[in-house]
């Protein structure tokens, strides 16, 4: 099916699958849509570690933060980045940026908590490693 998505989520998800969490401000970042195009996720990096210092401070956690959640997704299209030729289409052919659900198929909150979000990915641990993916694509 392709190679496996990876995201990171900054916030208090405790109470996923709770009323009280639809009230959160919830805000999906997705970069790496199209495997040749590699400056948003780098852009996605830099965002995960911008929130990683920000959500690690306690007055911005009162503040500007409070009640939020960020999902970060860098790479949406591992299949085409991954690729010796990187295309814009994943394994089975699909361009993702013409394949985003619509309000009408989907409410964004509600397909959030489907995700399990309290099921972290290990992603900002293994950061380091891949600020030079391009390099280590091979």
């Amino acid at each position: 099916l392709g190679d496996p998505l990876m995201w990171t989520v900054f916030g208090d998800v405790s109470d996923e699958g709770q009323p009280s969490f639809k009230d959160k401000d919830v805000t999906i970042v997705m970069c790496g849509v199209h495997g040749d195009e590699i400056t948003p996720i780098k852009f996605c990096f830099d965002l995960m570690y911008y929130l990683r210092a920000a959500y690690a401070d306690p007055e911005k956690l009162k503040g500007e933060f409070h009640n939020k959640v960020v999902l970060v997704s860098p790479l949406v299209n591992p299949d085409s980045y991954f690729k010796a030729r990187p295309t814009r289409t994943n394994a089975r052919g699909v361009d993702p940026n013409r394949n985003f659900p619509t309000s009408e198929k989907i409410q964004v909150k509600d397909q959030i908590v489907s995700l399990r979000l309290s099921s972290r990915s290990t992603l900002l641990s293994a950061m380091p490693q891949t600020r030079s993916s391009r390099s280590i694509r091979r």
